[in-house]
Protein backbone atom coordinates (compact mmCIF):
# COMPACT_ATOMS: atom_id res chain seq x y z
CA UNK A 1 0.00 0.00 0.00
CA UNK A 2 1.44 3.34 -1.03
CA UNK A 3 1.67 6.31 1.25
CA UNK A 4 0.10 9.59 0.21
CA UNK A 5 2.69 12.03 -1.10
CA UNK A 6 4.26 14.28 1.50
CA UNK A 7 3.93 18.01 1.00
CA UNK A 8 7.08 19.52 -0.44
CA UNK A 9 9.03 21.76 1.92
CA UNK A 10 9.21 25.41 0.97
CA UNK A 11 12.96 25.56 1.62
CA UNK A 12 15.77 23.35 0.35
CA UNK A 13 16.91 20.64 2.77
CA UNK A 14 19.76 21.44 5.13
CA UNK A 15 23.03 19.53 5.06
CA UNK A 16 21.99 17.67 8.23
CA UNK A 17 18.68 16.66 6.62
CA UNK A 18 20.52 15.41 3.53
CA UNK A 19 22.95 13.39 5.65
CA UNK A 20 20.07 11.89 7.63
CA UNK A 21 18.30 10.94 4.41
CA UNK A 22 21.51 9.37 3.10
CA UNK A 23 21.85 7.29 6.28
CA UNK A 24 18.23 6.12 6.05
CA UNK A 25 18.72 5.16 2.40
CA UNK A 26 21.90 3.25 3.23
CA UNK A 27 20.15 1.29 6.00
CA UNK A 28 17.22 0.53 3.68
CA UNK A 29 19.53 -0.69 0.90
CA UNK A 30 21.58 -2.78 3.32
CA UNK A 31 18.39 -4.37 4.68
CA UNK A 32 17.07 -5.03 1.18
CA UNK A 33 20.33 -6.65 0.07
CA UNK A 34 20.34 -8.82 3.17
CA UNK A 35 16.68 -9.81 2.74
CA UNK A 36 17.35 -10.79 -0.87
CA UNK A 37 20.21 -12.99 0.29
CA UNK A 38 22.76 -11.29 -1.91
CA UNK A 39 26.40 -12.23 -1.38
CA UNK A 40 28.68 -9.79 0.43
CA UNK A 41 30.37 -8.48 -2.72
CA UNK A 42 26.98 -7.57 -4.24
CA UNK A 43 25.95 -5.77 -1.05
CA UNK A 44 29.20 -3.83 -1.14
CA UNK A 45 28.61 -2.79 -4.77
CA UNK A 46 25.07 -1.63 -3.94
CA UNK A 47 26.37 0.47 -1.04
CA UNK A 48 29.15 1.96 -3.18
CA UNK A 49 26.62 2.99 -5.82
CA UNK A 50 24.25 4.39 -3.20
CA UNK A 51 27.04 6.43 -1.60
CA UNK A 52 28.20 7.77 -4.96
CA UNK A 53 24.65 8.81 -5.81
CA UNK A 54 24.18 10.43 -2.40
CA UNK A 55 27.42 12.40 -2.78
CA UNK A 56 26.35 13.57 -6.23
CA UNK A 57 22.97 14.69 -4.92
CA UNK A 58 24.55 16.46 -1.94
CA UNK A 59 26.97 18.34 -4.21
CA UNK A 60 24.16 19.38 -6.54
CA UNK A 61 22.19 20.98 -3.71
CA UNK A 62 22.73 24.73 -3.38
CA UNK A 63 24.15 25.79 -0.02
CA UNK A 64 21.46 26.67 2.48
CA UNK A 65 21.65 30.09 4.12
CA UNK A 66 22.36 30.06 7.88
Amino acid sequence: MRRPPRPRPSRPPSRAELLAAMRRAEVALRTLASDLGLPGWARLQILKLANALARTIARAQPPTPP
